[in-house]
Order: C-alpha cells, then sequence, then structure tokens
C-alpha cells in the first residue's frame, strides 16, 4: 500500500508546476500538440508518473532521485516528441486532441489496475490536457510508430527483394528446400498433449515456432495444428508464397506429412530493425 505521505509530495510537487491555462481545456479537436505545454512542463509531468510508479516498487533503497535520474527522464520526454513527429510527417498522421482523448478512454476500459491509473490522473492534477499530452501520447505514438513501421513498404523494401528472390531460387531449383542454407529453419510441428507443450508460447492463442537456425520440434494443440496446415502449402515439395509478418518475409515449403505431424522448411529474410532504422 503507498505511503500517504509519498502520496501527498506527489501531488504538492506536481500540481502547482504543471497546471495549465483553463483555455487549453478547449484545444480544437485538430490541434497536434497542446503548444503551451512545454518541454519543461513534460519532463515535470514524467517525473511526477515515474515517482508515482517508483512509490510502489517493492525492496527499494536507492533514492528516487538515484534511481530515475532527470536526463533519462527527459530522453523519454525527447523519444515521444520525435515519434510524434515522425508519425506526421513520414506516415502523414498528425496526434489530434481527438486521438489522444480517445487512447484515455481506451486506457481507462482497458486497465487492469484502475485504481493506480486514478493515482496518475491525480499526481497530474486531474488535468484534462496533462493527462492527453503526457499520459496518452507517449504511449499512442510508440504504438502507432511501430506499427506503421512493422509494415511500411519503403523502411523493408530491401528485405522484400532479398525474400522474393529467395522465393524464386525455390520455384526453380536452384535453391534446394533440403539442403542447409542460411535463411533456412526446419520446423517439425505435431500436436500436443498437455506433456509435450513446451515450444508453445504460453497465453497465445496462435503459437509461432520460435525463430531459430537449427530445427525446432513444436506442439500445438489440435486446433491450432489444423490453423498451421491451413496456412502451409498443400502438397509436399510446393514451394508457398512470400508471407510478411511483423519481423519478416518467410516461404515455407512441406517436406513431410503424417498423422498429426508435419515437418516444414520455413526460408526466412528479417526485416530491418527499430532500432537500427530509428
Amino acid at each position: 500500500m503507498q505511503n500517504p505521505r509519498a502520496r501527498s509530495s506527489l501531488r504538492v510537487m506536481a500540481i502547482p508546476s504543471i497546471l495549465m491555462p483553463l483555455v487549453l481545456l478547449t484545444l480544437p479537436p485538430g490541434t497536434a500538440q497542446a503548444p503551451d505545454v512545454t518541454f519543461e512542463v513534460r519532463v515535470r509531468a514524467q517525473l511526477a508518473i515515474e515517482r508515482l510508479y517508483y512509490s510502489h516498487q517493492i525492496g527499494t533503497t536507492r533514492s528516487f532521485e538515484e534511481a530515475v535520474p532527470r536526463a533519462v527522464v527527459e530522453q523519454k520526454v525527447r523519444t515521444y516528441l520525435k515519434e510524434s513527429v515522425a508519425l506526421e510527417k513520414f506516415w502523414n498522421t498528425p496526434v489530434t486532441a481527438e486521438l489522444l482523448r480517445a487512447e484515455v478512454e481506451r486506457m481507462k476500459r482497458g486497465s487492469r489496475t484502475p485504481e493506480r491509473l486514478r493515482e496518475i490522473f491525480g499526481a497530474l492534477g486531474d488535468d484534462p490536457v496533462l493527462v492527453q499530452e503526457c499520459l496518452a501520447r507517449p504511449v499512442l505514438v510508440d504504438r502507432l510508430v511501430h506499427n506503421f513501421f512493422a509494415y511500411d513498404q519503403r523502411i523493408h523494401a530491401e528485405a522484400r527483394g532479398r525474400a522474393e528472390a529467395l522465393h524464386r531460387g525455390l520455384l526453380s531449383g536452384r535453391i534446394n528446400p533440403l539442403a542447409p542454407h542460411p535463411n533456412r529453419t526446419v520446423v517439425q510441428l505435431g500436436v500436443a498433449n498437455r506433456e509435450t507443450r513446451g515450444g508453445q508460447e504460453q497465453g497465445r492463442g496462435d503459437a509461432v515456432p520460435k525463430r531459430g537456425v537449427g530445427g525446432l520440434q513444436v506442439g500445438v494443440p489440435p486446433q491450432l495444428f489444423q490453423k498451421w496446415l491451413d496456412r502451409l502449402p498443400p502438397g509436399i515439395g510446393d514451394v508457398g508464397a512470400v508471407v510478411e509478418d511483423r519481423e519478416g518475409f518467410v516461404t515455407r515449403i512441406v517436406l513431410k506429412k503424417g498423422e498429426g505431424a508435419v515437418q516444414f522448411a520455413s526460408f526466412e529474410v528479417t526485416k530491418r530493425s527499430w532500432e537500427d532504422w530509428w
């Protein structure tokens, strides 16, 4: 349970320094960024949020200032502001007040700890503009830029080109799906009982075999096994289409089929990473 004194100090620190003029509460829906929410205001708001999170951590021994240096907080603010600019300039998606309000509502509906969210609102003085700009904006823009990036044809054109060249090599027979290849992973997929589901990612309804250089053995429930069969080419030796996912481009070829089991080769070209591009 949070120390009442810590909560009180949060409010004392946050409210006087970051409350905005009342006029900001009526920003027009098309406003991409509240103009008077300065960088310093954003840093102070982020400090208030981080301080609240830190007060809920168990077993902390360092002071908040030691654990969360101001420079780290400033970098977080710079990052979400840069991501906001990237959305507008690179993907033609300005972050409007309407989008921010919708994000706040989404956070309210989806929060697993509504009492914690309520505390954060309080740390921001229950100011709607600060909640939108300093709490919702970082979450929204980070999600949007990563979604746009993952499927941007301009950024991943080179990887797609290599994947299509691999695909042509498989179709022509120049690349043997049975032979070792730097982009090949062989997957043995089978219907699993409770004891043999170690290869499935827990909690997912659509488990995907983990990628690797060598062969993989993966057990999945019957319904998921059928989904995988539907994705794979129908015949042994058939070359599937180039399939895009968030991480790369994949072509699959069935090598063996049996009752409740299938072996296939997966030829993957990995996309450019976010860290490398950003």
